[in-house]
């Protein structure tokens, strides 16, 4: 009986899985921080809450 070394495809499917959620993760962190960041930003730029017009992860804008 020879021995291989070949992962099984279960054993390959769960790294895949692992390494797609791992990738997601990092994305939503990523993207939570950018908005907190950039809804810190527009209240200093804006003034106010009620002068923030939109904050997302992209940027913002104040009320015209």
């Amino acid at each position: 009986m020879e021995k291989t070394n070949k992962m099984s495809s279960n054993k390959k499917f769960a790294i895949f899985i692992f390494v797609v959620v791992v990738i997601l993760a990092a994305g939503k962190a990523a993207t939570s921080f950018n908005e907190e960041n950039h809804q810190r930003m527009a209240m200093e730029q804006c003034g106010s809450q009620e002068q923030i017009a939109h904050v997302d992860s992209k940027g913002f804008s104040c009320v015209e």
